[in-house]
């Protein structure tokens, strides 16, 4: 149970392909520099993840950082300053 021998999966039918694209080359860009997606990206990579699962998770990241930008109405602020 939960094993399938189909072979490798595949982008549903139903996914916006174009958009998908975009952010899988946005989170690919993203690893590029030396940021905390990079260093993210190399920490999991040790713990034994595989690449694509860890793309994806990056790309969910992107997602909630610019709807929560568009969502408080305010430009996205890489080093927030919190009150202490």
């Amino acid at each position: 149970s939960g094993t399938t021998l189909k072979g490798k999966p595949k982008v549903s039918h139903l996914a916006n392909k174009r958009i998908k694209t975009l952010l899988t080359m946005c989170a690919l860009n993203t690893i590029k520099k030396d940021n905390e997606f990079k260093r993210y990206y190399d920490r999991k990579i040790k713990e034994g993840k595989h690449h694509s699962s860890i793309l994806n998770v990056l790309r969910n990241k992107l997602i909630s950082r610019a709807f929560a930008a568009v969502l408080k109405d305010r430009p996205y602020e890489k080093d927030l300053n919190f009150a202490a």
